[in-house]
This record gives C-alpha cells, sequence and structure tokens, in this order.
C-alpha cells in the first residue's frame, strides 16, 4: 500500500495546538494614522488568531484592529505571517490599535 507523500507532509507541517474553523466571513482592517480601511476575508479563525485573504498584503502593518460580523467583533491582530495575498494573525488579548 503507497502513501501519498503530499498528504503525510500537509499532516505533518500543520502542528497547530487549537483547531481552526473555516468561517470565509468579510471583514474590514481598520489601520493606525487615519489609513483607508482594507477589505478582506477571514478564511479560517480559533480564539487565538485567524487567516486573513486579501488582494494583496503589500502595505499591511504589522499590527491593526480586525472587525467582522457587521462591527459587533472587533479584535487587535499581530502579523505573524505574510505572503502576497493571505495574513496570519495572532489576536492580542487587551490591546488596541492606536489611530494616529
Amino acid at each position: 500500500m503507497s502513501v501519498d507523500r503530499s498528504d503525510a507532509a500537509v499532516r505533518s507541517a500543520d502542528r497547530r495546538v487549537l483547531k481552526r474553523t473555516r468561517v470565509r466571513r468579510n471583514a474590514k482592517l481598520i489601520v493606525p494614522r487615519s489609513s483607508p480601511v482594507i477589505c478582506c476575508t477571514v478564511e479560517n479563525l480559533t480564539n487565538a488568531g485567524a487567516c486573513l485573504q486579501l488582494a494583496t498584503t503589500f502595505g499591511v502593518p504589522e499590527t491593526f484592529d480586525l472587525t467582522f460580523e457587521h462591527g459587533r467583533t472587533r479584535r487587535w491582530c499581530r502579523v505573524i505571517w505574510r505572503t502576497g495575498d493571505q495574513l496570519g494573525v495572532a489576536f492580542e488579548a487587551g490591546a488596541q490599535a492606536k489611530a494616529g
């Protein structure tokens, strides 16, 4: 019986402590210094962080507020990783980005 190595590699590479829930929700990044709001999609999330899909991550700062659920939820985020069109963020407890 053969093992699909790509499948095994994906399983071993995903070492998250918390299982992420796929949500696909529209959201907005609110960045400091009165910059325009950036629209994105929350691909998946946990209580500790999220994966965000954007048109481009160019120019997105390392910290920002993320708002979703029509403004009912607002979380301060710190970028952990980024690609050209995705951000992995950690939610920072008890903090909010300062408007500049």
